[in-house]
């Protein structure tokens, strides 16, 4: 958008992430609402401000103001629920197509470990157990196999496009952390970004055989780590651990996922919280 910030313009919501940015600024302009997006990435302080304000602001015309946070209000529920806005790919913001395309397959390839098929077009990359399909020429993403559980939802889409623009060429640090270990992920994974753990607990609160099993179907190597523990590559430089530790008398069941220290070199932290929102629905299936 060309017009530029002034008195016309003005704040009606503070933005969590890119990913929220994202979904609201693609159904704003879906309504005919002109809309800005500042991002505190952009500013000379390389988003240390995050914390404390958000992600960035989103900015509408004055004149729609009043409509656009009734949207927004709307639209954010919808997102909290899992709802169509959430789930439909078709909300990915196009740019990331378009950057895909400018860069050269080869050096995408080289940088993230995944395959790109010259005859075919196809980048094929390594998810757990499978196989997904990235089609930049038709902006489609699916697994290979056409039974597979893998959803080719809205954070399928995002997840492997974001690994697929943003992965560093660089090699596994070996040390793990939780999420408050990462970069502004103490601030960031609570509340409705809160890493998708509750349902797991609940599942295998008991049940330490279920659990390992569950990780060993994604394609998981069982760990010695809590009560029990897998290990599993998400994606070529993403490896994921899932450590229980099941309910006792004192305490309920506790989920902890670790990440290599590298993670945020690839992911930002909303993709990070999109990809353990994939990765655990396929373990609770």
């Amino acid at each position: 958008m060309k017009e530029r910030e002034s008195d016309e313009f003005m704040s009606v919501h503070t933005l969590a992430n890119q990913f929220e940015a994202d979904v609201l600024k693609s159904a704003l302009e879906d309504e005919d609402i002109p809309v800005i997006v500042r991002c505190f990435h952009d500013t000379a302080y390389d988003g240390i401000y995050i914390p404390q304000k958000g992600w960035g602001r989103l900015l509408v015309p004055e004149t729609h103001r009043d409509r656009a946070k009734s949207l927004i209000a709307e639209i954010l529920k919808d997102i909290e629920k899992g709802g169509s806005r959430y789930e439909n790919p078709q909300n990915i913001d196009p740019l990331y197509w378009e950057n895909l395309s400018a860069m050269p397959s080869a050096e995408v390839s080289k940088r993230t470990g995944v395959e790109f098929d010259n005859k075919t077009k196809l980048y094929k990359i390594p998810f757990l157990n499978e196989t997904i399909i990235c089609n930049p020429v038709d902006r489609l993403i699916y697994p290979q196999n056409p039974k597979s559980k893998i959803t080719s939802n809205f954070q399928l889409y995002l997840l492997i496009l974001t690994y697929l623009l943003e992965t560093k060429a660089i090699e596994l640090s070996g040390v793990f952390v939780n999420e408050k270990g990462i970069r502004g992920g103490e601030f960031f994974f609570k509340g409705p970004h809160k890493l998708k753990t509750d349902e797991l607990e609940r599942k295998f609160r008991k049940d330490k055989q279920g659990f390992v099993l569950a990780g060993k179907k994604l394609g998981g190597e069982e760990i010695d780590l809590g009560d029990a523990a897998f290990k599993l590559m998400a994606l070529p430089k993403i490896p994921l651990i899932y450590i229980l530790w099941m309910e006792d008398e004192e305490f309920p069941a506790s989920v902890v996922i670790n990440f290599d220290s590298t993670i945020d070199q690839h992911l930002p932290l909303d993709v990070i919280w999109a990809l353990i929102n994939v990765v655990s629905e396929l373990l609770i299936k």
